[in-house]
């Protein structure tokens, strides 16, 4: 190889001159624009001639063949090379590059034994505190789904086992007895006794609340009039009071109450006691002109004891 790159390469001659020209090859350690130009020129027309051009290195020329002819493994990224090309991409590196050529030669093959490791030598090289406990270890070896599947369940669980012992605890049940009768004769068996000697209370006399119904008068009162035929009507009524106490303040008002009420259902007619709203209408009137009249909130109700209409 270095035989034909020796015959090959001819050093470069430069142009000649004629004795009446002068040279215009450039002197060393002067600059000069305007032989740029024609220095390029040149060499593009020698390069297109052949003449007067270097050639390359037949072993650099080589290099480049083989390298365009490599070819590459498709997922591994390894080079197909023979042997012969390899020899020779060596030969190239020891002509360009003699130190490198020898630093390559001293690098020995890799000894993989060293990085043998066996169980006990592992085990041995980690401490106690490094070893995760058993729960961690079995933790992080679970995906995400079947942690947060696990998480879940036990969240479910321990409301469980809440709930059970907030029930047997007592603390979610009613506080309150339901009685649970199986027959109608086990109802007939219970006897709830009273005492005789005792003061027998009035159940009309006496109220377990303090409201109290005081009794009006009846009184007859002509009614609003509808068409031809007068219409008339006898109304008794119950005044709820809200103290047994206002008692005496209606009796001795009972007759001004009277000729309010009268004066009251004059303008109600007959069709209006016909129906329950009419009925209903007529008591909240009454109630609450009675209590305008006392200047107080002594009526909580009015009651029709008996009516009696004709036309």
């Amino acid at each position: 190889m270095a035989d034909d790159n020796s015959e090959d390469q001819q050093p470069a001659t430069p142009p000649s001159t004629s004795p009446g020209e002068e040279s215009t090859a450039p002197v060393p350690g002067e600059s000069s624009t305007e032989n740029i130009g024609n220095d390029s020129e040149a060499v593009e027309d020698e390069a297109s001639s052949g003449e007067g051009v270097t050639p390359r290195p037949r072993l650099a020329e080589d290099l480049d063949e083989i390298l365009d002819n490599i070819k590459v493994e498709e997922g591994e990224g390894a080079l197909d090379m023979n042997e012969a090309e390899l020899a020779m991409v060596d030969g190239y590196i020891r002509e360009a590059d003699p130190e490198f050529a020898e630093e390559l030669d001293s690098i020995s093959a890799d000894d993989f034994k060293e990085l043998d490791i066996t169980e006990e030598q592992a085990k041995a090289a980690v401490s106690a505190e490094e070893i995760p406990s058993r729960w961690r270890a079995f933790f992080n070896n679970l995906s995400d789904q079947q942690r947060f599947s696990l998480i879940l369940g036990g969240s479910v669980a321990l409301l469980g086992v809440l709930l059970v012992a907030l029930l047997l605890g007592g603390y979610l049940v009613p506080k309150f007895e339901v009685p649970y009768l199986l027959s109608m004769e086990q109802v007939s068996k219970v006897v709830f006794p009273y005492a005789l000697d005792d003061e027998e209370v009035p159940l009309f006399d006496e109220y377990r609340s303090r409201a109290y119904s005081y009794p009006l008068r009846a009184t007859n009162i002509n009614l609003k009039q509808e068409g031809d035929r007068p219409s008339y009507g006898q109304f008794q009524f119950f005044l709820n009071l809200r103290d047994k106490e206002l008692e005496p303040v209606i009796k001795k008002r009972e007759s001004e109450l009277i000729d309010l009420i009268q004066r009251t259902l004059e303008q109600i007619t007959w069709s209006d006691l016909q129906t329950p709203i009419g009925k209903e209408k007529v008591k909240k009137i009454v109630r609450m002109r009675v209590n305008d009249h006392l200047k107080g909130n002594y009526v909580l109700g009015v009651y029709y004891k008996s009516v009696l209409l004709s036309r």
